[in-house]
């Protein structure tokens, strides 16, 4: 060879290796930009007419446990995601313009209580009332516009939004001239408010003895005031005329309505009797859910009725938990403690199932492959589940919740870790229950109540939920409350135990992915990834970028589940 074509050789071969080098370096910063902006990749870049494209988004989903952005979101006609990504997006059959509005995964209440809802809506609801004299002045318009009604029946007292804070009483109800039992459930669902009809009924009398796990409350004289806390409940409820299926049916599918309305696209039931399972059932069938249902079977003894756990072909319907309880609720100290609440020295609670029945009843549901789920408020009920856990050998990978979560010792807190246990907690009750919590424990026994970001420091995964109709089921409420730890008057001022707040990230994960492998559900929904169900909400507003204490009044304006649109707001 030549010197001169040696030289060219050589020249050309040094230019080769300086133009690879440029190219290694743009590629690396192109890919550290990408990274930098945290934007997801199409996973499919596949040519297709197959589906929808929604494009001009600004989309946010998690990934790997990762916030990712994207601007477009291509589904099939089976209602799957094919591609979430940036950039140049495919043709399909249907292409949208979403004109930049913002695109969340489904938000999926992790606790609530589904017919309840439903029921509520044809019932009075008390739910904000603030004074004695206004919850008595909406009972008696109430019973006049209802004057066909044998009992007058509602919810959503409470008397911690009173002046005085103090329990009503019959002579309160009997004060309204109705002669029909009345019967009201407190706001947390742990206490009913009765008048003196209701109390006849019930056969109440000075010699009628507490049940174990409850109390009838008594005044001086030994005379029932008319509150009936926890077990005691059902001296009243059972004489009551059963819900019928086709009762539940209509409840179920009122409260599903309303629901898709706020956002969700999936709940779970926080304890369904059999009838209520049927009536999921024919609904299934009917073709008429419109969002997903993960149920939990009220008591052993209803998963003992039920049979098999079932999952539909569609996963709307699935009935793979059942729902147990432990103790009561802080607001009328049924929570058990392991010391005396504050306002009340020598009241530690109520323990509604002894430990040995839990272990039983978790190694029973186990062995038909059902999810415990189990209601623990007080410190003394955290610590009694966390135990039967153990001592029932429940394992990680089967996922046992505790329902609440709410005061529980620090040196508990790391046990649900250690145990594979997943705290399942309401936001929104942290700034509900804030005054009332300091009142009932003192503010030194706080360190572990709410305790939201000890938990997620710790890498257990938080199951976000409003426990509805105990509280409104608007999960932005949650989701305002998580982040802020403040009411929607911004208070108080830098929030109530702030150290403990989530971050706008970690809330809306424990309202989506999280929530979703709660109920062994995060294969298939939870975030938008190819493979799960196309379940969305469009909004105006970006949950990321708008203003903290504005997030409470977000609003949605279209839900899809499985790629099908189920709610579009009128505007």
């Amino acid at each position: 060879m030549s010197l001169f074509k040696r030289n060219q050789y050589t020249f050309k071969k040094q230019l080769l290796s300086v133009l690879m080098a440029s190219f290694l370096v743009l590629s690396g910063c192109s890919e550290s930009k990408l990274e930098t902006e945290n934007k997801l990749v199409a996973e499919n870049t596949r040519i297709t007419t197959d589906g929808t494209v929604f494009y001009n988004l600004r989309g946010y989903t998690f990934k790997n446990n990762e916030l990712l952005k994207f601007d477009y979101l291509h589904f099939g006609d089976n209602g799957k995601v094919i591609s979430a990504g940036i950039g140049k997006y495919p043709n399909a059959k249907t292409m949208r313009d979403a004109k930049n509005a913002v695109m969340l995964p489904g938000l999926i209440d992790a606790h609530g209580h589904v017919s309840s809802l439903g029921l509520g809506h044809l019932q009075i609801d008390l739910m904000g009332v603030t004074s004695l004299a206004d919850s008595l002045k909406q009972l008696k318009e109430y019973a006049n516009a209802n004057p066909e009604l044998a009992t007058i029946q509602g919810r959503g007292w409470n008397q911690e939004l009173w002046t005085p804070a103090e329990f009503p009483t019959a002579n309160d109800l009997d004060s309204l001239g109705i002669e029909k039992p009345i019967i009201l459930g407190r706001a947390d669902g742990h206490a009913v408010w009765v008048n003196t009809a209701a109390l006849g009924l019930a056969e109440i009398d000075k010699t009628t003895a507490n049940p174990a796990g409850g109390e009838i409350l008594r005044n001086a004289d030994g005379i029932a005031t008319g509150i009936l806390v926890d077990t005691a409940e059902s001296l009243i409820r059972e004489k009551l005329p059963a819900t019928s299926m086709n009762e539940s049916k209509s409840y179920i599918a009122a409260a599903m309505q309303n629901l898709v309305s706020l956002g969700m696209t999936a709940t779970h039931d926080a304890g369904a009797t059999f009838e209520e399972t049927k009536a999921y059932h024919l609904l299934q069938n009917a073709g008429e859910m419109p969002m997903r249902v993960y149920v939990m079977l009220s008591g052993i003894e209803t998963q003992r009725d039920y049979g098999a756990a079932y999952q539909s072909l569609d996963e709307k319907l699935h009935i793979k938990a059942i729902k147990l309880y432990v103790d009561g609720a802080l607001g009328s100290r049924g929570a058990a403690l392991l010391e005396d609440y504050t306002d009340r020295p020598g009241q530690k609670g109520y323990v509604i199932t002894e430990q040995t029945v839990l272990e039983g009843a978790i190694r029973e549901a186990r062995q038909d492959y059902y999810q415990v789920n189990i209601h623990a408020i007080g410190d003394r009920g955290n610590r009694m589940v966390l135990d039967a856990f153990k001592n029932a050998e429940a394992v990680e990978k089967e996922r046992h919740r505790i329902e609440h979560a709410q005061i529980v010792h620090p040196d508990d807190i790391p046990r649900f870790k250690e145990q594979g246990i997943i705290p399942s907690m309401q936001g929104i009750h942290a700034t509900s229950d804030m005054h009332m919590a300091e009142k009932r424990l003192g503010p030194d026994r706080l360190e572990g109540a709410y305790a939201w970001k000890t938990f997620l420091d710790q890498g257990s995964r938080i199951a976000n939920g409003s426990d509805f109709p105990v509280e409104r089921p608007n999960l932005f409420h949650g989701l305002h409350a998580s982040v802020s730890r403040q009411n929607k008057d911004s208070m108080p001022s830098g929030g109530w135990l702030p150290e403990q707040r989530m971050s706008r990230e970690q809330a809306l994960r424990s309202f989506t992915l999280d929530a979703a492998y709660a109920a062994h559900m995060d294969d298939t929904t939870g975030s938008l990834e190819a493979g799960k169900w196309a379940d969305f909400i469009l909004l105006d507003e970006d949950f990321f970028t708008i203003p903290r204490e504005n997030i409470h009044a977000m609003q949605v304006n279209e839900t899809w589940v499985g790629g099908t649109q189920v709610y579009q707001r009128k505007k």
